[in-house]
């Protein structure tokens, strides 16, 4: 769940001028500080005499994505500020595992974008004019 909504916004913000570490900072950065005012649980919402209808047209399954992402990211990860320079840390091992995992897949991207452009690519586009 936590790769997919960062490779769905990833694919949205993603220019060649900017590598997918730079677009995982800022997108780790947004969870961290995410806030949610209402929690989003069917029980809570139901002993206040909300039907389980009402949820589901308050939040929809996008949102409540949203949040558990949120949930977790805070939970299992910090952000250090370190002589001038931000750096994320997992502070658990399920905390580092996921960041590797997240850096792993910056990297698969950065390889697919360049392995795409490798095949648009003519031999004539190097020679000399």
């Amino acid at each position: 769940m936590i790769l997919e909504a960062f490779s769905t916004y990833l694919r949205e913000h993603y220019t060649p001028q900017r590598s997918p570490e730079a677009v995982l900072h800022d997108w780790l950065d947004q969870q961290l500080v995410a806030w949610f005012p209402q929690p989003l649980s069917a029980g809570r919402w139901q002993h206040k005499g909300f039907r389980a209808a009402t949820l589901e047209k308050a939040f929809d399954a996008a949102a409540i994505q949203a949040h558990h992402v949120a949930q977790v990211i805070q939970v299992e990860m910090a952000a250090v500020d370190f002589e001038g320079e931000r750096w994320f840390v997992g502070v658990s091992p399920t905390g580092e595992k996921l960041l590797q995992a997240l850096y792993h897949y910056c990297g698969s991207y950065d390889h697919w974008q360049f392995a795409r452009w490798v095949h648009e690519v003519q031999a004539s586009d190097f020679a000399d004019a």
